[in-house]
């Protein structure tokens, strides 16, 4: 059963890192650490929401790590 609605857009985590240009593993870090929101959708398979990624882009939030 798909719960996500038809329109919401959706990158891997390699995706979202390229267009953040920081590494696959900093991406995987800051999802760990849900300093940027991502969709887990079973074992080892997650989503991030394009919309986030738009959002640190045009500054409407900011990555905070402790």
């Amino acid at each position: 059963m798909n719960t996500l609605p038809s329109h919401v857009e959706v990158l891997t985590v390699p995706e979202a890192a390229r267009i953040l240009r920081v590494s696959r593993f900093k991406m995987y870090d800051l999802v760990k650490k849900n300093a940027i929101p991502a969709i887990r959708l079973g074992e080892g398979t997650i989503r991030i929401p394009k919309a986030a990624i738009d959002a640190l882009i045009h500054g409407g939030s900011t990555l905070s790590e402790p």
